[in-house]
């Protein structure tokens, strides 16, 4: 009980109070009525979000996991295949390829949004942390707006801004470029599009980072005759190392884990020929199928793919975690 484990804490850590303690059960008694209380106060606001993250979260991932291991399309029996569908996605000469392809383009998309998100989200959190700047509030949510959107929303508004007869892009460079529809020009312009959505988040991330270092440590700069740039390679950045960290880490999770951008600029068959195919959109289309193929490789499958995604990002995820927790702050 609450009571006895309360007790028996307290008599291991102070020895001397043993035998007062064990000549007052009344309390024991009363700690299993407060612990008990406060318990049920707890469970009570747990249990709804408990319910929402098992029902939505947890089962989800426990049925992929099962169904992996099937070869269920949907409808009708589930058979126990064992690792025949991972055999299959990283053997299999159509299958593998197509999952080489998608995670190839993922990782050109982490590449290039580490560009956006550390380059240009730092240079612009560093400007805005000028409180001479004029505007600061005008342009801090100007770059914020963007990833307030939904992301579906943010797409379809794209579609036409990028319309090649109609578009404002085409509009300002006077000419009717297909940009999502040309080989050359189709994933570069999504990957453009992303990076452009995410990086307000990523900005205010860094500012706040950077207004909550001590203004110590830039006088201290200042005694010795450092100037701005001198400050942030010295202080502002080996301080911000860990935040870096972070945001490499969300960055890496948010680019393998993107769906909606590219579903609604490009389809969900990464149109054109494969050139925009991502993992989750091929994820997608192996387990729900296309128009033309409406099972596509069954859900059997497509829970063997998502299951690859979900094992490659948390083992990458680890390690950043323990590179960040192992970073020492130095200045």
């Amino acid at each position: 009980m609450a009571g006895e484990w309360c007790v028996a804490s307290l008599t291991r850590f102070f020895p001397g109070a043993a035998a007062t303690m064990t000549d007052r059960p009344a309390i024991g008694r009363w700690a299993d009525r407060v612990l008990s209380r406060k318990m049920r106060i707890v469970l009570v606001f747990l249990l709804p979000a408990l319910a929402i993250y098992t029902v939505f979260i947890a089962y989800p991932y426990i049925t992929s996991i099962i169904y992996s291991f099937t070869d269920w399309i949907g409808v009708g029996e589930r058979n126990f295949i064992g690792f025949d569908n991972y055999v299959r996605l990283f053997t299999e000469p159509r299958m593998s390829g197509r999952w080489w392809n998608a995670f190839k383009h993922n990782a050109i998309l982490f590449g290039v949004s580490m560009l956006f998100t550390v380059g240009l989200g730092l240079t612009f959190a560093l400007l805005l942390s000028n409180r001479k700047l004029k505007g600061r509030g005008f342009f801090k949510v100007a770059y914020f707006m963007p990833y307030i959107l939904p992301p579906l929303t943010a797409g379809f508004v794209w579609r036409y801004i990028l319309h090649p007869r109609i578009g404002v892009v085409n509009e300002i460079f006077r000419t009717a470029i297909p940009w999502r529809g040309k080989l050359d020009t189709a994933f570069p312009t999504v990957v453009i599009v992303w990076c452009l959505r995410v990086t307000g988040l990523y900005i205010l991330f860094f500012l706040a980072s950077i207004l909550s270092i001590s203004n110590e440590y830039r006088d201290a700069a200042r005694v010795d005759g450092c100037n701005r740039l001198k400050e942030i390679w010295y202080i502002d950045l080996p301080l911000l190392r860990p935040t870096i960290l972070m945001i490499t880490l969300l960055n890496f999770i948010n680019a393998f884990g993107a769906f909606d951008m590219f579903y609604a600029l490009t389809g969900i068959d990464g149109a054109p020929f494969g050139r925009t195919d991502v993992l989750t959109t091929f994820f997608y289309r192996t387990a729900f199928g296309t128009v033309n193929q409406p099972f596509g490789e069954g859900l059997g499958m497509g829970s063997a793919v998502a299951c690859s995604i979900a094992v490659f990002v948390i083992a990458v995820s680890l390690v950043f975690l323990r590179l960040i927790h192992r970073t020492p702050v130095e200045y």
